[in-house]
């Protein structure tokens, strides 16, 4: 940090510290973390610090992505990551950030990316006088490294295109009149997918395993649900195993993953217009009234009212189109 910059707001914890610059802003995908000031926080249009408008959907938390955005950091902008119980990346879509790494001063260029596991620390991070445009993410869930499996991780991001696009398309549909949880689910589901894959490195003998795993994990998205005893015998490992192996592949546990899948194909249904009825038996459920319980207490509403919120919000683009 300098002194000769001046700050909107200040954030120093046990160890973590934040310096935010004038002139720097962010733009938030979900809830703004803890440490963001209230007042700074915009629902409703241009600000410092924007958020999706009240009462919107938050899907990407269920698919591990416990907090994410896009935030442009002014000269002056200063940071310490601490110790979290998650993993944070910092993939740098333009201009420039330092980070410092040990004794060396590294320089993040457009396509760099940072990668701080669960439980290190980092930093400082500060920007030069060009500043920087990044998308950032905290991930849930543990992960392997290629490098560095027990600091911080700095290199090219391997598909910067892909995820910026994504990240891109679901703040276009986050910030919109009538946001699609459908559409939202969709793209979270590949986001999700795309930072697992960035940030996790397949290892020696449990290459093999983890391969048989997801080939099981992509069945079950598919519609092929199983119990949990089931999938742990398929892969000849136990339930904890099982749940290890969720875990790195999916920022889950195989429960929840399992709940994920059948949400997100029974939110499918529902918008191409099948009844709660007939889609309560497509994803497992052995009474319509089990399903829309479960239903509801995922997505916040029942599955009569998703399926008319989507209806609309389809005929709105279509009206768009024409």
């Amino acid at each position: 940090m300098s002194k000769k910059h001046k700050y909107l707001w200040t954030y120093s914890g046990e160890d973590s510290m934040v310096f935010w610059s004038e002139s720097s802003d962010g733009k938030y995908l979900t809830s703004p973390s803890e440490v963001v000031p209230k007042s700074l926080i915009r629902h409703d249009g241009d600000g410092e610090i924007q958020a999706p408008p009240k009462n919107s959907p938050e899907i990407l938390p269920r698919f591990g992505i416990l907090h994410a955005g896009f935030s442009r950091k002014a000269a002056g902008y200063f940071h310490i990551i601490g110790k979290n119980k998650y993993t944070s990346i910092v993939l740098i879509e333009s201009g420039s950030l330092r980070v410092r790494k040990g004794k060396e001063n590294i320089l993040l260029k457009r396509n760099d990316i940072l990668i701080v596991p669960q439980n290190v620390d980092c930093g400082p991070i500060s920007t030069n006088s060009s500043g920087a445009r990044i998308f950032w993410a905290h991930i849930c869930g543990t992960c392997a490294f290629p490098d560095n499996p027990t600091g911080t991780t700095i290199r090219r991001c391997k598909n910067p295109s892909s995820i910026l696009n994504l990240s891109h398309a679901y703040e276009a549909e986050i910030y919109s009149a009538t946001p699609s949880i459908q559409i939202l689910t969709d793209i979270a589901s590949a986001l999700s997918h795309g930072l697992r894959r960035e940030i996790s490195v397949k290892r020696g003998k449990d290459c093999q395993l983890t391969v048989r795993a997801e080939k099981l994990f992509a069945r079950i998205g598919k519609g092929e649900f199983i119990t949990t005893s089931e999938a742990a015998h398929l892969l000849s490992v136990n339930t904890n195993k099982l749940d290890a192996i969720c875990l790195q592949i999916k920022s889950m546990t195989f429960s929840k993953y399992t709940l994920m899948c059948k949400m997100k194909n029974a939110a499918e249904y529902l918008a191409r217009g099948f009844s709660a009825t007939d889609v309560s038996g497509k994803v497992g459920y052995a009474t319509v009234f089990a399903f829309s319980r479960a239903f509801k207490k995922y997505f916040g509403l029942p599955p009569s009212k998703y399926a008319k919120l989507e209806a609309e919000a389809r005929y709105k683009v279509a009206r768009r189109k024409i």
